[in-house]
């Protein structure tokens, strides 16, 4: 048996027909790119969310130091090196 003496037919495809076939899907097309923005509107709050409680935990800890803003200004100023 000789595999080199076959050849697979050359196919045509149309991109109109691609497309159109596409396009007359398009309730599925919506129902995933509402489905899309939902996770990723969901996904930003909940970034948001963790950016919200680090700040106020933050914030917290901050003001149980009993430290002046001047005395933290100072505090970093005197941590860093000198050739800064």
């Amino acid at each position: 048996m000789n595999n080199n003496s076959y050849q697979q037919p050359e196919i045509e495809i149309n991109l109109k027909e691609v497309i159109w076939d596409l396009l007359e899907q398009w309730k599925a097309i919506i129902i995933v790119a509402f489905l899309m923005a939902l996770f990723l509107s969901g996904l930003k709050f909940q970034r948001d969310l963790n950016t919200y409680n680090t700040a106020q935990q933050e914030r917290k800890r901050i003001a149980q130091s009993g430290k002046t803003a001047e005395e933290r200004i100072d505090d970093v100023i005197s941590s860093l090196p000198e050739d800064e």
